[in-house]
């Protein structure tokens, strides 16, 4: 709601219509989004862990992600992923989500849930564990000019 250039996509909400900028929505209001969704969007540049994409293919949404990045790593094969610095890219992802096949959809949730079940707090602190225990006798960051 306060990011770059939030006037400018406030204004520009105005003038298209059937587009509404929506402020915080309570869960109910968020349940009967997700309920009524084609699809979630978010090819952004700075999102780093995926959690809303996650959320939106666990309410039963198809996410449209950056590709490339943490986004797309996060949802995997489930999600669509977009150039997103291209409008093109970005548009026809659009027209992707909302001419999916009923089948194509229940295959990429299906993936989506697959996907998200491997990224489970226990894994994660597994991994780092792992990783921490490789490098224990490696020189710590900021240690090489001592």
């Amino acid at each position: 709601p306060r990011g770059n250039a939030e006037a400018e996509v406030a204004a520009l909400c105005q003038t298209v219509p059937g587009v509404l900028k929506l402020g915080f929505v309570n869960d109910a209001e968020l349940r009967w989004l997700y309920g009524h969704a084609a699809g979630f969007v978010l090819p952004s540049l700075l999102e780093g862990f995926g959690v809303p994409a996650l959320e939106a293919g666990r309410r039963g949404v198809v996410p449209l992600v950056s590709a490339g990045g943490a986004l797309e790593e996060a949802v995997g094969s489930g999600g669509v992923a977009v150039d997103p610095e291209s409008v093109t890219a970005i548009g026809d992802g659009l027209r992707r989500l909302i001419d999916m096949s009923d089948e194509e959809r229940t295959q990429r949730l299906a993936q989506l849930s697959a996907h998200a079940a491997t990224l489970s707090r226990g894994r994660y602190l597994k991994h780092w564990s792992e990783v921490l225990s490789r490098n224990a006798g490696t020189q710590r960051l900021g240690d090489e000019h001592e």
